[in-house]
């Protein structure tokens, strides 16, 4: 069985990275400044740019997009580092999968997930397990 974490690692942590990416892009930074930004190589960031990395997940949520949204426009409004950004894009992805977000991605992923039974990530990540 695939696990939520593993969910998390192969498909919503790059797609998260890559939506950041784009949107980043998309408000006039540049490829350097956005892999210093993310803390990830310039090449990576090309990737997620031209989408040959972190869109292999087909049923992201449009929940993920505003996350990602408001992360940049902290990243607009502050000088945050590679570690709050990483600390954000974690944080909204807990949040969001405390909210049942991805149990379609994690069911298309693998067919033994039933989404209508699982609890896992409702329990594992109540909104206030993703508060420090």
């Amino acid at each position: 069985m695939s696990t939520v974490f593993g969910l998390f690692d192969k498909y919503v942590g790059p797609a998260m990275r890559r939506a950041l990416a784009v949107e980043l892009y998309n408000r006039g930074f540049k490829i350097g400044e956005i892999a210093e930004i993310l803390g990830v190589s310039r090449s990576l960031v090309s990737r997620y740019l031209n989408g040959s990395r972190g869109s292999r997940a087909g049923d992201i949520p449009e929940d993920v997009f505003n996350s990602v949204k408001s992360i940049a426009d902290e990243i607009e409004g502050t000088s945050i580092g590679p570690y709050d950004v990483e600390y954000r894009l974690w944080q909204e992805t807990l949040k969001l999968a405390s909210e049942k977000k991805f149990c379609r991605l994690h069911a298309r992923v693998n067919k033994r997930i039933k989404p209508e039974l699982c609890q896992v990530c409702v329990r594992l990540f109540l909104p206030s397990a993703t508060k420090v």
